[in-house]
């Protein structure tokens, strides 16, 4: 056990209770400026009048869905964090919290918080900032509270476990962060990561999940990414902060020297701040996740997006194939396609259905359930390689996106209607009226029966010569000369073997 959560007793650990924490308020800058200086993705930028030019990450549209959405999703798979009601904080920016508003339902719209202590003018938002003032604001420091918090700007592939590493963290009782393996340079989400910072973790070689977080290196310039080991583990954007921390975190946050050390980027003050856990002789734990995808810039979102759409289309197979397996082997044991089914033995089966769906999870939807049960058949790793060999082929247009508002005011991104171009040939109407070409002079002669023209296969021949190809009395060519389809074949090798 830690040495922060050594004086923990058993009653207050038996009643903490885990806060899911959103952070939502990172202008976007980069993701901004990208945008800016491409014209078909301007609808991206929804700042008003008087607001500082950003991109809301959270918001933006993964397959037409947005990230918020994925996350709830995942988060909604937890008891740990039931009643989401009353555990979810998302944390927001005075300049993208009314997109937030236009997002939420009645239902989270009491979950929003804005840092009132955000400037307008700041060149970054600092996210160890937020959440400390987030947890002032709601007492979260004073009550026996579990943080565990997302930053929104980058997204795990849609098989993420969030409830592993809740459950983990909480059992063990200590901080926690998750971790990934850093991307081959070769690969399309290695180039991708170039001009990102990156941070490397040092954890337990001989562990086999979950292992120990023995040092936390400083963040890495692009400029020195490369001096990166290819099998070195980069620091993920989910935490895990223990109810025994969350004071330090308050004052890590208050700390000037921590708030001016990561300037470059947002969650570089979650860095320091478990650097400096470690330094103190607190354990942290790493969870391992696989295929991270950053948000933080144009090509890193036009990536995630054409990955989420194409790992939808592998979960649409997936679901046929379990329906035509289903159809295959449990036909007479269905109550819907039984042959001598009586009404007490259909309302048996019935119930027994339901409640095989009610025990997979009893909060998910029964469609979403079909979803999970597809997934779980499919390998994701498989599915990242299969999808990163043909995204270089897919073309410009196919990655074009479009904006629209869903019935709950959610950004959503979509595919365009594909353009497509007609030939020339077509592109002029008067050119489809037929304009028959006159042909050579030995087709029109008259003098004898060798300059007509063979008949075509449109018109059946009034005289055609027998099978073999032999004199008749009635047209005396041979078979080739006929439109008529006979058993003799009119290709030059046969002819050739047959003259043979």
């Amino acid at each position: 056990m830690g040495k922060g959560t050594s004086g923990a007793s058993s009653n207050q650990t038996s009643s903490a209770k885990v806060a899911l924490i959103l952070v939502g308020s990172s202008f976007g800058n980069v993701f901004a400026d990208d945008v800016y200086n491409h014209g078909d993705y301007k609808f991206l930028i929804t700042s008003n009048d008087g607001e500082k030019r950003h991109v809301t990450t959270m918001l933006i549209g993964l397959g037409g869905i947005p990230v918020i959405d994925y996350w709830l999703l995942t988060a909604q798979q937890s008891k740990r964090l039931q009643p989401l009601d009353d555990n979810l904080y998302i944390v927001a920016n005075k300049d993208n919290i009314d997109e937030f508003e236009a997002w939420a339902n009645d239902k989270y719209k009491k979950r929003l918080w804005c840092n009132e202590a955000t400037k307008f003018d700041r060149e970054y938002l600092n996210t160890l900032q937020d959440v400390a003032a987030l947890v002032k604001s709601k007492g979260l420091d004073k009550d026996f509270t579990h943080l565990c918090i997302i930053d929104g700007n980058c997204c795990f592939s849609p098989d993420f476990n969030l409830t592993r590493i809740i459950e983990h963290s909480f059992i063990r009782d200590t901080d926690a962060i998750t971790t990934f393996k850093m991307p081959k340079p070769s690969s399309i989400a290695g180039k991708l990561t170039n001009n990102t910072d990156k941070v490397v973790v040092h954890v337990d070689p001989n562990a086999n999940s979950n292992p120990e977080v023995f040092a936390i290196d400083e963040a890495v310039s692009p400029s020195d990414a490369g001096n990166i080991p290819e099998d070195s583990y980069l620091m993920g954007n989910v935490y895990y902060v223990h109810a025994n921390s969350v004071s330090a975190l308050v004052e890590a946050a208050n700390d000037k020297e921590n708030v001016s050390i990561s300037a470059r980027f947002a969650a570089g003050s979650m860095v320091d701040f478990f650097r400096k856990r470690l330094k103190e002789g607190h354990k942290v734990y790493a969870h391992e996740c696989k295929h991270v995808l950053c948000l933080n810039t144009l090509n890193q979102f036009k990536f995630a997006d054409s990955f989420f759409k194409f790992y939808a289309s592998q979960v649409r197979k997936a679901i046929e194939d379990q329906k035509q397996k289903h159809n295959d082997t449990n036909m007479a044991e269905n109550f819907k396609t039984e042959f001598s089914a009586t009404e007490r033995k259909k309302k048996e089966m019935y119930e027994k259905y339901e409640k095989k769906l009610s025990q997979t999870n009893h909060i998910i939807p029964v469609y979403v359930v079909k979803q999970e049960l597809a997934r779980s058949t499919l390998d994701t790793d498989q599915i990242m390689s299969e999808f990163e060999s043909h995204y270089a082929t897919i073309s410009q247009n196919q990655r074009n996106v479009t904006l629209t508002k869903g019935k709950s005011g959610a950004m959503q991104v979509q595919p365009q209607e594909k353009k497509y171009t007609l030939p020339q040939r077509f592109c002029d109407t008067s050119t489809w009226k037929h304009q028959p070409v006159k042909q050579h002079s030995v087709f029109t002669t008259t003098n004898s029966t060798y300059g007509l023209k063979a008949p075509s296969p449109q018109t059946m021949p009034g005289l055609f010569a027998g099978i073999n190809g032999s004199f008749t009395t009635h047209f005396p060519g041979l078979y080739k000369s006929s439109g008529f389809n006979t058993a003799k074949t009119t290709s030059k090798v046969h002819k050739s073997l047959d003259d043979f």
